[in-house]
């Protein structure tokens, strides 16, 4: 389980920081070939199973994305320890940051298995980004917070396997990455511009 952690750490920071550099279709390609391998050394009896391989990877991405909500401890036992031995106090590598990444993976990865462009992920970090609301400060960030949260719950919940009574006490970023899809996020984005908007921002 720790090399695993490991592993996800190494893939959460290429997906937010280098996923600009990287080209979808050559690490399809990569990607392809080296399922077909690992399949062929570990299940040499079994016929190649594509499908099966993306199941495999959405469960356990699935779970990672989950690990905030406290019924996985062991997974959240191997996080909390590998940010205590291994990470500097600044990188964000709590269950939520952890939760956070998973579903901008499987988000990269599904895409990429079909033959789909990272166009869309540019534009769901954007998103992210701005919600930040580094702008803002004090009160007025708290209840542009809330604003935002409610409205991506109420509008958008649907696209969450999460419940929406379990969404509204999550963190705002947390919120937006449980129901960003490739299909709502041009409604995401206006939905939060026209929130800063009205408030003169």
């Amino acid at each position: 389980m720790d090399e695993q952690v490991k592993q996800f750490y190494d893939v959460m920071m290429i997906s937010k920081y280098c996923y600009e550099d990287l080209n979808y279709k050559d690490v399809r390609e990569k990607y392809m070939a080296r399922a077909e391998m690992e399949w062929g050394d570990r299940k040499k009896n079994e016929p190649f199973s594509l499908e099966g391989i993306i199941s495999d990877v959405c469960a356990q991405l699935d779970r990672y994305a989950s690990v905030d909500d406290g019924e996985d401890a062991e997974l959240k036992k191997h996080i909390v320890d590998f940010k205590g031995l291994y990470l500097n106090s600044r990188i964000e590598f709590a269950p939520q940051n952890v939760a956070c990444a998973a579903l901008r993976v499987k988000m990269m990865y599904s895409l990429m298995v079909n033959g789909q462009d990272w166009d869309c992920v540019r534009s769901a970090m954007q998103i992210e980004d701005t919600l930040d609301l580094s702008h803002l400060s004090g009160r007025d960030k708290g209840t542009m917070v809330k604003e935002l949260r409610t409205a991506l719950v109420e509008g958008f919940s649907q696209y969450s396997s999460t419940p929406a009574k379990i969404l509204k006490a999550k963190g705002l970023k947390r919120v937006f990455w449980a129901v960003a899809q490739p299909d709502n996020l041009d409604e995401i984005k206006s939905m939060v511009q026209s929130k800063l908007k009205a408030c003169g921002e």
